[in-house]
């Protein structure tokens, strides 16, 4: 299996993320527990500890794919997209009902309990990151319409993309040499005229010199 046609896409180490934002998360709701007498915030503590053990689980399986000592199939896969879109969908959850009653409960201190839900936000956008990434890569990498194709209409080869610093196309230009002059033609003939060659970076600074 090829290291990286399973799940792990976009980056399997951010299966990390959980098991601290679980520490994080676990301070700051014991701390609005103590201090506003209210035990539901800390409920969210049940999803934020799920979601550090079974990341941390999805990142050793996933790191032992990379070395290839286990492969991780299709149901696996499943699996793993199942496991985000429920923490992703408790989390929300937990987040909506304690904004939502905040009002109706008489805190020493509302702007804790709002940070206790800190963590919680954090884990629905990893978990949904995690979740709709490998989606949106895999409908740009296979539909026709976000393809494009840089071949030569001429040879039908590969034209590369090169770095550059200059203003002007990114392209690589075309070779100098005279085999060359035969690859840039618009008919193979014996009547056919090359296309101009433009004079590479090297014969110009010669002709400088």
């Amino acid at each position: 299996m090829a290291p990286q046609s399973c799940a792990q896409a976009p980056n399997h180490n951010l299966r990390l993320i959980p098991v601290f934002n679980f520490a994080f998360a676990f301070a700051l709701s014991i701390a609005s527990a103590h201090v506003n007498h209210k035990a539901f915030p800390s409920v969210g503590l049940v999803p934020a500890f799920t979601s550090a053990v079974g990341s941390f689980h999805i990142y050793r399986r996933l790191s032992r794919s990379e070395n290839g000592e286990v492969k991780v199939g299709g149901l696996a896969r499943a699996c793993i997209a199942l496991f985000d879109m429920f923490h992703a969908s408790l989390m929300l959850t937990f987040v909506v009902l304690t904004w939502v009653t905040l009002r109706r409960w008489d805190l020493r201190n509302e702007a804790l309990l709002a940070y206790a839900t800190f963590p919680l936000i954090i884990g629905i956008v990893l978990h949904s990151y995690l979740l709709l990434a490998p989606v949106l890569k895999a409908l740009v990498t296979y539909l026709p319409s976000f393809s494009m194709s840089r071949e030569c209409p001429h040879c039908n080869r590969s034209i590369s993309v090169v770095p550059t610093i200059y203003r002007g196309s990114r392209y690589a230009a075309i070779p100098s040499s005279p085999e060359a002059a035969d690859l840039y033609t618009d008919d193979h003939s014996d009547d056919a005229q090359p296309i101009a060659i433009r004079p590479s970076f090297d014969e110009a600074a010669e002709d400088k010199a």
